[in-house]
């Protein structure tokens, strides 16, 4: 089966690289058709499979099914008997993708394409059976939709609906991209050493992981238990400590963190000290070739992983004008 994944701009290689960790976390062998704003891999996947990478993903739109692919509207309606619509009502739907120089009149495109396949098939443009996509980048892409992803509940888990609040701390979203960075699977071990107000741990603990974190600072621990309890997470595990005392949790498969940086994102003497210690405990606990994603204020930080932990890739956020943070791929 040919899949199509239409990705989010928010980022130029997060979403892709968030969709070819779960993949890889679930032993999905695939080959990559085309990256960019769509996404296309050819991989032997059932419906169910699918449904659970719709489930867990934070940073792309749907996951469709590929049907052919055009370079000009000639083509495109010509290869139309190609379109199967089962039973039920249909319609189809175009969207330029992109920052795609094309001209082409997709309202157009809609009516002609809808017009060649519908035959005795009723058109339903509100809630269809069969969602058929016209996607135009330098080309047309047409797609039958399988699953949309579900972005505004990463909306309405924001820190300021949650029953504790810091303004720092990761937009849902990006914490569930971190976490499926980690190739963290269901009823495995997930540890978040700074776990400030429980984000990260809210998003491991919403795909089923268990989640241990921990906080130097007693009101960061219990804001995360509040936060955990309200969202109905279950089993946790949450506790105070110097980061120094994570070992006592025994080994996990997977740590993600957003390490602390205060106001500058220098790194003065202290600060260089607590990742040390960080970057030594997480080895220590974190099992033998799984990945630990950590959001770190610049490179000179990421290097101080480097006695401890192979780094596999580095993906630089900006936040805002001041300040970018690197989210870093490492194996332990």
């Amino acid at each position: 089966m040919r899949i199509l994944f239409e990705v989010s701009g928010e980022h130029p290689l997060l979403p892709i690289a968030e969709i070819k960790a779960l993949l890889a976390s679930q032993n999905i062998l695939f080959r990559i058709c085309k990256k960019g704003r769509v996404f296309i891999i050819n991989a032997p996947m059932d419906l169910e499979v699918l449904k659970n990478l719709a489930s867990r993903l934070a940073l792309s739109f749907r996951i469709n099914e590929l049907l052919y692919s055009a370079q000009n509207r000639k083509t495109l309606m010509s290869n139309a008997k190609k379109i199967y619509v089962p039973p039920g009502t249909f319609r189809v739907r175009g969207k330029k993708i992109g920052d795609s120089d094309r001209k082409d009149n997709l309202m157009l495109i809609e009516k002609e394409l809808g017009a060649r396949i519908a035959d005795d098939k009723k058109v339903d443009l509100k809630t269809p059976d069969t969602d058929i996509r016209i996607l135009l980048t330098n080309k047309f892409y047409v797609c039958r939709k399988l699953f949309d992803i579900d972005r505004r509940c990463f909306e309405q888990r924001r820190v300021i609906y949650r029953p504790f609040f810091s303004p720092i701390s990761l937009h849902p979203r990006i914490a569930r991209a971190l976490v499926n960075l980690s190739g963290i699977k269901r009823g495995e071990k997930l540890l978040d050493p700074f776990c400030g107000t429980g984000g990260i741990l809210l998003e491991a603990g919403m795909i089923g992981a268990h989640v241990f974190g921990s906080d130097f600072e007693k009101k960061m621990v219990e804001g995360c238990k509040k936060t955990l309890d309200y969202y109905g997470i279950y089993p946790y595990t949450v506790f105070q400590a110097d980061v120094g005392e994570i070992g006592k949790i025994g080994k996990v498969e997977g740590v993600v963190s957003d390490f602390p940086y205060g106001r500058s994102t220098r790194i003065n003497s202290k600060l260089e000290d607590l990742y040390a210690r960080a970057f030594e405990n997480i080895q220590a606990v974190l099992k033998k070739d799984r990945q630990a994603v950590v959001g770190l204020p610049n490179r000179d930080a990421v290097k101080i992983a480097e006695p401890y932990l192979e780094v596999l890739q580095i993906y630089p956020y900006w936040v805002h004008k001041s300040l970018t943070r690197y989210f870093t791929v490492f194996r332990a």
